[in-house]
């Protein structure tokens, strides 16, 4: 069964002993961690707009808090950032898997199906076995090789 894109996102365990992680506060915690999720489902680019911001972290907080929020986070955390119109994490492809995005899986799906492996041995094989004799040319070209090494022989 396929598995839809965008479904996990690598929360390293090493933030339970972060420093920085604790000394946040306990919405500082929690949005941090929805930012990492919606950082997958958006390819790494968050909006800045508040109201937009606050209805995808589903909370009822004021936008004024989310701003705090925002703040503390990213002087925790300096691979948070933003330009104009978006927070992004730098160094986010890592996340994906431990792969850069030009990797030769699907922008659209990193996960690698079970089965791929054992259909791409199958096709490794009929392509040996395709290739197998692809070194020998057909008769018609040696017959035109010989011709022309015995031309070439003769007008010397």
């Amino acid at each position: 069964m396929a598995r839809l894109s965008r479904e996990f996102v690598k929360l390293e365990t090493r933030l339970l002993n972060d420093p920085r992680f604790f000394e946040m506060t306990e919405r500082g915690k929690l949005v941090y961690i929805l930012l990492l999720a919606l950082a997958r489902s958006f390819d790494n680019k968050i909006t800045r707009r508040l109201p937009t911001l606050k209805a995808l972290l589903r909370v009822k907080w004021s936008e004024d808090d989310i701003s705090l929020v925002i703040k503390e986070i990213r002087e925790h955390f300096p691979n948070f950032k933003s330009n104009k119109y978006f927070y992004y994490f730098t160094g986010y492809e890592e996340r994906l898997l431990g792969k850069k995005l030009n990797s030769p899986i699907s922008k659209n799906n990193y996960c690698v199906d079970e089965d791929e492996d054992e259909d791409e041995d199958k096709d490794i094989d009929k392509d040996k076995e395709k290739t197998k004799f692809s070194f020998i040319p057909p008769k018609e070209e040696i017959k035109n090789l010989i011709n022309k090494l015995s031309e070439s022989k003769a007008v010397r």
